[in-house]
């Protein structure tokens, strides 16, 4: 049986240290559900972090990474 993730979950975004909820057990009220990220987009962030990020942290890194393509 796989493990049930829980629903409102404090955690510290890894990149600016804020506390955030992770809502991964209801992906549909999480934060990070209303960002689109395209595959280069989310290859770039999955490259610098392995755990949840907050939003402002994935929205900088959103723009973060469409500039270093740009320059690319």
């Amino acid at each position: 049986m796989p493990k049930q993730l829980p629903i409102d979950n404090p955690e510290k975004c890894p990149r600016c240290q804020q506390i955030f909820v992770c809502k991964a057990g209801s992906i549909g009220n999480c934060q990070c559900n209303n960002i689109r990220l395209n595959k280069k987009q989310t290859d770039y962030i999955r490259q610098r972090f392995t755990s949840c990020l907050c939003i402002t942290c994935l929205n900088e890194l959103q723009e973060e990474s469409s500039k270093v393509r740009l320059l690319s």
